[in-house]
């Protein structure tokens, strides 16, 4: 057997690499800890700064929270929830966001906070979803349709690696936060330091642009499957919220263009497959006196505030009823008194 001759040179070397690279690795994340971090995201404007508000909540203070697309951020209102059942909330939403980033945001939110109710908007479920032809396919429900999850592919996640190391290192996320970067934070980051913020995650809009009346939602037999990669963190949510005591709600916000019925019968079917509760408010216009004229922001894609107001009265009796119908009014506990002055807030800051 040949005899490998190993240079002193070439340790000395293959050392100074590797101090090179953990060097590089302690910098990103000490950035990531203190000015980059998600915390410090939440206070200049960002993809993801209303997304990672429930960071700025006081720990194990929230009752329900919310995860999904930005149909969700635009429809969802916890202050009017708080207002009308004491019950607190925060919305985890970001535009296009996948269930992936949504997983992973739970994940985030379960080291700080003990939820007792998800709710899980369905839209995202289609981000990426492929075209989907109704006429060629069969007049089935979800069950026929369903992908097998076993793969020996599903452990080849490239997205999830990647999103693992955004996650791990924030600044990668929040690079542009240099411009307001703080030194002393950088070091020394305090979530005491960070004011709970007045919109709890949703992106107030009061602009008013019509929808248009179409056929999405006519009644039909088809489904349109949920894509394979979307179901597998969809199960992932659901495998999380069991481990931990949390009950799960799915919901889909009025949007007309990005949902129809076909959809809807997917996720219905597997709500009742999992035994959870699926409330699909593009069914219920009546019900919650939507007007497509008046309640939409963009001409039927997201709520205005009128709708998300009428969304968020109409989900809050649902919540109350179904999940907390003996919870304590928490509009009466001293301790969350930050609540009513955030509401305040809010109502002054958009003349509301």
């Amino acid at each position: 057997m040949k005899r490998i001759n190993i240079k002193k040179s070439d340790i000395k070397g293959f050392l100074r690499v590797v101090a090179v690279a953990l060097v590089f690795v302690i910098i990103l994340q000490a950035m990531s800890l203190g000015s980059f971090s998600k915390l410090n995201a939440t206070t200049y404007k960002n993809y993801f700064t209303r997304a990672y508000s429930f960071l700025t909540e006081p720990d194990n203070s929230i009752d329900v929270a919310a995860i999904g697309s930005s149909d969700l951020y635009t429809a969802f209102v916890p202050g009017i929830l708080f207002e009308e059942k004491g019950i607190t909330a925060t919305v985890i939403s970001s535009p296009h966001q996948s269930t992936l980033k949504s997983y992973k945001f739970l994940k985030e939110l379960l080291k700080t906070q003990s939820p007792k109710l998800l709710i899980i908007e369905t839209d995202m479920l289609y981000e990426n979803a492929p075209e989907f032809n109704p006429s060629n396919a069969k007049q089935s429900l979800y069950d026929k349709y369903r992908q097998r999850l076993e793969s020996p592919f599903n452990s080849l996640d490239y997205q999830e690696f990647d999103n693992s190391v955004v996650s791990d290192f924030s600044v990668f996320r929040f690079h542009d936060g240099w411009k307001k970067a703080d030194l002393k934070a950088l070091f020394s980051p305090n979530k005491k330091d960070k004011p709970t913020t007045i919109d709890h995650g949703y992106n107030f809009n009061d602009s008013v642009k019509a929808g248009k009346a179409n056929s999405n939602m006519e009644k039909t037999d088809i489904a349109e499957p949920i894509p394979q990669e979307d179901l597998r963190y969809l199960n992932k949510m659901l495998s999380l919220c069991e481990k931990n005591g949390i009950r799960v709600v799915l919901a889909e916000m009025p949007t007309q263009n990005s949902w129809n019925y076909y959809r809807h019968n997917a996720v219905q079917a597997y709500a009742d497959e999992n035994s959870i509760e699926f409330v699909d408010f593009n069914l219920l216009f009546d019900e919650l006196g939507f007007d497509i004229t008046a309640d939409y922001r963009d001409g039927g894609d997201h709520c205005n505030y009128y709708g998300a107001s009428k969304v968020t009265l109409y989900f809050s009796d649902i919540i109350k009823s179904n999940y907390f119908p003996d919870a304590q009014d928490k509009r009466q506990n001293p301790d969350y008194a930050y609540w009513t002055e955030s509401i305040k807030e809010f109502n002054e800051k958009y003349k509301v």
